[in-house]
């Protein structure tokens, strides 16, 4: 049997919300769809937005202020958006840490649909479970770049995740795809998810900017662990590495040599990694036990 239909790793539940109800809706679906900011808060990320940014890019794709080279003003985007998402942030969890706060800013073009993907691990998920808050500045569809998210897919795969090994669903991508469910939003509306979740954004082909804020919190206790591979494979072993806080400020090499092993950090030592390729029957098989449906539009005729 495959290890996907009968997974060692369980989830466990998010420890950080102050609402039992808001706690249990994400732990089964994997998201919700929060309150939306007050309005001088989204004006505030506006007004931050377009002061300190003039991109452009005719082809279209995606810019992260937490990949700049630019360490100074890493920390002055995380820290003005962390001042202005405190007290949404106050008033809904408990005990937590912000990890990281950063504009995600996706310009119309072409080349603009970000890839299929889960987030990278942060923390030891045997023990704890991580959270984002993806919130738009202005309103999103498929047209302009809203995010594709597949529920319940926070459970289904490994603990250990890395651009420096490939997902077990790189190879069935087409199929995967088929899964996705579009999440059309208002500007300010409040995306929570497990960043465990299988999710992508479509294509931005408005003509216009879409302007999204993403933060990510962990409970206070938690350490912020990264992984890896010295061979770009599934299976074998990873390595857990032990990284202080502020490493998503700090990092000097983010989408610069990703694949090589941090400089920063300690080794936790190495675990074995069982977690092979899924094929596209057994990701069907998630799906179908789960729920979860292939959007009506799309054939059954998939071929990956």
């Amino acid at each position: 049997m495959s290890i996907y239909l009968n997974n060692p790793w369980k989830a466990v539940k998010h420890v950080i919300f102050k609402n039992d109800a808001d706690r249990d809706e994400v732990f089964e679906q994997g998201y919700m769809l929060a309150p939306k900011l007050g309005k001088e808060q989204l004006e505030k990320l506006q007004t931050l937005f377009n002061s300190t940014h003039n991109l452009e890019n005719g082809d279209g794709g995606m810019f992260y202020s937490v990949y700049s080279q630019d360490l100074s003003y890493r920390k002055k985007i995380h820290e003005e958006i962390g001042q202005i998402l405190q007290p949404y942030l106050e008033e809904r969890f408990k005990d937590y840490k912000v990890m990281i706060n950063s504009f995600v800013v996706k310009l119309s073009g072409p080349k603009s649909e970000f890839y299929l993907h889960q987030d990278t691990t942060g923390l030891d998920e045997k023990k704890y479970s991580p959270l984002n808050l993806w919130i738009p500045l202005i309103d999103v569809d498929e047209s302009n770049g809203c995010l594709g998210i597949i529920p319940k897919s926070h459970k289904w795969f490994s603990p250990y995740r890395s651009i420096s090994f490939p997902a077990p669903f790189d190879t069935i991508q087409s199929t995967v795809k088929q899964y996705l469910s579009p999440t059309k939003m208002k500007a300010g509306e409040v995306l929570i998810f497990d960043n465990r979740l299988l999710h992508h954004s479509y294509s931005n082909e408005s003509g216009e900017t879409r302007i999204a804020v993403i933060c990510g919190l962990f409970p206070k206790e938690a350490k912020l662990e990264t992984c890896h591979k010295p061979e770009y494979t599934l299976g074998g072993e990873v390595e857990r590495i032990e990284q202080p806080d502020d490493f998503l400020l700090k990092h000097p090499k983010f989408l610069i040599d990703c694949q090589d092993r941090p400089e920063m950090g300690k080794s936790l030592g190495f675990e074995p990694d069982p977690y092979e390729v899924i094929t596209k029957e057994t990701f069907e098989l998630l799906c179908e036990s789960n729920g979860v449906k292939q959007r009506t539009e799309y054939s059954d005729d998939i071929t990956d």
